[in-house]
C-alpha cells in the first residue's frame, strides 16, 4: 500500500514538473516570436505568436511604406510557408503617407495602438470592417487616429455604429489645429456612419486654411450651413491684419452657407480689421480677441452679447464697429472694456435694447445712424450729447455705399 502511495506521488511530480516547463517553453516562444519581424510587399510586421503547420499565428503591422491612394490592409500573411492573421495596427504604422485618401480595415484587426494612424494628410475616410470595434489604445487619452482631414468619414458595419462611436470617444483627433488659433480646442466633429450611407458630407469641411462644421446638409438644390470654427495661420483668406470672410463654401459641388461665428474662432491671429458676411446670424461667445480695431459685423445678427470678446479682456484697440441691420438687443457690458472706442455706426432705424449702457463707459464717441432713425437715437442719447460726449449724426454717402457691398 505505502509503495502505491510512493509511486502515484512519484507521478504527480513527475506531471507537475512537465507542465511547468510546458509552460516555461512556452512563454520562452512566445517572446522568441515577437521579435520576429519580415516584410511581405510594402508592409512589415511583427510576429506575435508563432504559427504551427495547421494553426495560424498572428503578427502586427509595424509599418506601412506604399503610396495607394486607397488602401484596404491585409488580414493575413504568409512567412516560411507560415499563415498569419494580422490583428493589430502599430503605433506609427500607418503615418505621413501624402497619397492616401481611403483606408479599409479588416475584421482581423482586433487592437489599434495609440497613434497608430497619424498625420496622412489627405485621407478623407476610413472604414472598418469588424462587427465589433478594435480595441483602441492603451486606456489613456492618447488618440489612435490622429489626422490632417478635416473632412474624414469614418465608416462602420451598419448594425455597429453606435458601438464604433462609443468605442472611438476621445480616440480619433484632428493634428491639424494650431493651439494658438483654437487655444487648444479639441473637436469630435468627425462622422461615424454606416457602410451602405451614401453621403460624402462630413461633420467638418476645410477650406483655404478656414475649418467649419456642418450645421445642416446640403443638396444640389438646397446649400447647407456651416459654422466657422478656426482659421489656419496659413490661409490666404486675408494678410496678417485685414481678413474679409466669406459667405459660403463649397465641398463636393454642394453649397453650404456660413451662418455662425463659433467660439473663439477668430482669436489668435491678431487681426486688426474683420468683416462679417451678411450671411452670419448667430455668434457664439469669446469670438474676438484683443487685437481688433475695426469690426464691421453682419447686417442679419439680432444681439450682440456681453461676451462678444474674451471675458475680462481690456479690448483697447478696438476703435470703429458697425453694428447690423437688424440688431435688437445689445448686452449691457458688451463694450464695458473697449476704451478707445471712438466711432459707432448703427444699421438699424430701431434703437436696439441696451445701447445706452453698452455704450456708457466709452467717452467722445461719434455715432452715425441711418437718417430715418436720427430722431430716435438723439432721444436716446440725450444726455450724452447735452453732456457733449457724443455727437450723433446720419451715415455718410460712402458708409451706405461700403455697406452695401458686404457679401
Amino acid at each position: 500500500m505505502k509503495k502505491k502511495n510512493i509511486t502515484l506521488f512519484m507521478m504527480i511530480l513527475l506531471l507537475t514538473f512537465s507542465m511547468t516547463k510546458v509552460g516555461t517553453l512556452t512563454e520562452r516562444e512566445a517572446s522568441a516570436a515577437e521579435s520576429v519581424t519580415f516584410q511581405d510587399g510594402d508592409y512589415s510586421y511583427s510576429v506575435i505568436t508563432e504559427a504551427s503547420e495547421s494553426t495560424p499565428g498572428s503578427v502586427k503591422l509595424i509599418a506601412y511604406t506604399g503610396n495607394d491612394i486607397s488602401l484596404l490592409l491585409p488580414s493575413q500573411v504568409s512567412y516560411e510557408d507560415k499563415n498569419y492573421s494580422v490583428t493589430r495596427i502599430e503605433t506609427g504604422a500607418i503615418t505621413e503617407r501624402p497619397y492616401l485618401m481611403a483606408l479599409t480595415i479588416p475584421a482581423t484587426i482586433d487592437t489599434i495602438a495609440n497613434n497608430a494612424i497619424t498625420y496622412n494628410y489627405n485621407l478623407e475616410a476610413i472604414e472598418f470592417l469588424g462587427i465589433t470595434p478594435p480595441s483602441m489604445g492603451d486606456g489613456s487619452d492618447t488618440p489612435t487616429i490622429l489626422e490632417a482631414k478635416a473632412e474624414l468619414i469614418i465608416y462602420a458595419p451598419d448594425q455597429s455604429v453606435d458601438l464604433y462611436r462609443k468605442a472611438m470617444v476621445s480616440k480619433v483627433e484632428y493634428g491639424y489645429f494650431p493651439g494658438s488659433d483654437l487655444y487648444g480646442k479639441g473637436y469630435e466633429y468627425y462622422r461615424i456612419v454606416g457602410s451602405t450611407y451614401n453621403d460624402p458630407q462630413p461633420a467638418m469641411i476645410e477650406d483655404n486654411g478656414v475649418l467649419y462644421q456642418v450645421t445642416k446638409k446640403a443638396t444640389a438644390t438646397t446649400p447647407g450651413t456651416v459654422t466657422l470654427l478656426g482659421i489656419q495661420v496659413y490661409s490666404t483668406l486675408g494678410d496678417d491684419t485685414r481678413i474679409s470672410l466669406s459667405s459660403s463654401v463649397t465641398y463636393y459641388g454642394l453649397d453650404y452657407s456660413v451662418t455662425r461665428l463659433g467660439q473663439n474662432s477668430l482669436r489668435g491671429h491678431n487681426f486688426k480689421a474683420i468683416t462679417v458676411p451678411n450671411s452670419v446670424k448667430y455668434l457664439d461667445k469669446n469670438v474676438f480677441d484683443y487685437s481688433i480695431e475695426n469690426l464691421i459685423l453682419s447686417d442679419n445678427i439680432t444681439e450682440i452679447s456681453d461676451t462678444l470678446f474674451a471675458k475680462g479682456q481690456s479690448n483697447y484697440n478696438l476703435k470703429y464697429i458697425a453694428l447690423p441691420k437688424k440688431l435688437k438687443t445689445m448686452g449691457a457690458n458688451a463694450f464695458k472694456y473697449c476704451t478707445s472706442l471712438t466711432t459707432v455706426t448703427f444699421r438699424t432705424t430701431t434703437v436696439p435694447t441696451n445701447v445706452v449702457k453698452a455704450l456708457s463707459m466709452n467717452k467722445n464717441k461719434k455715432i452715425s445712424v441711418p437718417a430715418a432713425g436720427l430722431s430716435k437715437y438723439k432721444t436716446a442719447f440725450s444726455k450724452q450729447i447735452k453732456a457733449g460726449t457724443i455727437k450723433v449724426s446720419s451715415m455718410s454717402d460712402i458708409e451706405n455705399i461700403l455697406f452695401s457691398m458686404i457679401p
